[in-house]
């Protein structure tokens, strides 16, 4: 594992490289002991993504984790920028949410930003204290692959019909909305 690091908004990697299901997973992990240390754990979070290669399947990752750990998670059914994700979080009254983007970046890489409940970044004390856990949440995961690939499965084949799925029992909202959204993600270089 890489060590991850957070810089202005946000961990960015490139996919595949340092950006991978586990450095996500344990960076989710970290985000979720977090909130729960911080208090706003119960208020449930926001996850959204934007274009670029595998973010939606990132972001049902990151619910996974937060799923696991008894944080209500709302996820967003499509693509969108981290400023209709900020709106997300102060109309539902969330403690907190996840941004999968990688900004302005190049399209080989991808993020992860968390918000604040106002809807604006997490601050220094807050990632700093995310980046701090991820090393020891690293080396003690162990992680059943198979249960995973499942669990994505289900969260990324919703009923049609539905706002929500299950995930080990607890429900995953998607979030919906009337918003026309034009977003640029940067595939090229």
């Amino acid at each position: 594992m890489v060590e991850i690091h957070f810089g202005t908004d946000g961990w960015r990697g490139q996919i595949a490289e340092d950006f991978t299901f586990e450095n996500v997973r344990a960076v989710s992990q970290a985000t979720a002991n977090y909130l729960h240390q911080a208090g706003t754990a119960s208020k449930g979070v926001v996850i959204a993504y934007d274009t670029r290669f595998l973010s939606q399947t990132f972001s049902n990752a990151v619910a996974e984790v937060l799923a696991g750990n008894g944080i209500r998670s709302a996820v967003a059914s499509s693509a969108g920028p981290t400023p209709a994700l900020s709106h997300s979080i102060v109309h539902r009254g969330v403690g907190a949410g996840i941004m999968i983007t990688a900004s302005h970046n190049p399209g080989r890489y991808n993020g992860f930003k968390v918000k604040e409940g106002y809807g604006g970044s997490s601050p220094p004390a807050v990632t700093s204290a995310i980046e701090a856990a991820v090393p020891g949440i690293a080396r003690a995961a162990n992680v059943d692959l198979e249960s995973c690939r499942e669990s994505i499965s289900k969260l990324e084949s919703p009923d049609e019909d539905s706002r929500s799925t299950e995930h080990e029992g607890r429900r995953i909202e998607r979030i919906e909305g009337g918003f026309r959204i034009l977003n640029h993600s940067k595939y090229s270089e």
